[in-house]
């Protein structure tokens, strides 16, 4: 029987959309973000690593952090990705967005919204990994999170047995303000 990566991959989006949900609410009295929008998107790839660009996910400036997921430290250190997040974050909504996760910056500080997108990415990061583990999955290696504005000029490492990877996209009064794409290969080991 072929294998269904379509099913697999939107597993996948829906422990990260639980995660984020989770995360905004256990800093807030309720889920602030609403319900995402969930798509399947086709990966664009640029010298064997996925592109990564905020000015394609809203058609404006904003900031990203990407993170890298891997089998084992191996793998990290031969860049043999098994999957990837990264965090799209609108600038002009930076201030609030970031607020919902606890962080409070200046919009006008660059370097401070780096910073905290690199933070709130990790945060994401490391608890959509611990969601894995308790779906049954094998604990994975994170790359560290690295965070830019705008675009991540070397893009991030991904499995290249993906094609495709899945945008959650948070929007507040039909503004999109947080995007989140996952890709992962399906050949993660169960526990």
């Amino acid at each position: 029987m072929a294998e269904d990566k379509t099913a697999y991959l939107q597993e996948m989006a829906g422990f990260l959309k639980d995660v984020i949900i989770k995360e905004v609410e256990a800093k807030n009295e309720s889920n602030v973000l609403g319900e995402p929008k969930i798509t399947k998107q086709v990966i664009y790839e640029y010298e064997s690593r996925m592109r990564v660009t905020a000015l394609e996910k809203f058609n404006s400036a904003g900031y990203v952090a990407g993170t890298g997921f891997y089998k084992t430290q191996k793998n990290l250190e031969s860049h043999e990705a098994s999957g990837a997040i990264v965090l799209y974050v609108k600038e002009e909504e930076i201030e609030q967005t970031f607020k919902w996760f606890g962080h409070k910056i200046a919009e006008e500080e660059e370097d401070q919204c780096i910073d905290a997108c690199g933070k709130v990415g990790a945060l994401i990061a490391e608890q959509f990994k611990k969601s894995l583990v308790a779906h049954g999955y094998a604990e994975l290696v994170s790359s560290p999170t690295y965070s830019f504005r705008n675009t991540m000029p070397a893009g991030i490492d991904f499995s290249f047995d993906q094609y495709d990877k899945y945008e959650i996209l948070f929007s507040v009064k039909g503004s999109p303000r947080l995007a989140i794409d996952v890709t992962m290969t399906s050949k993660i080991p169960k526990k």
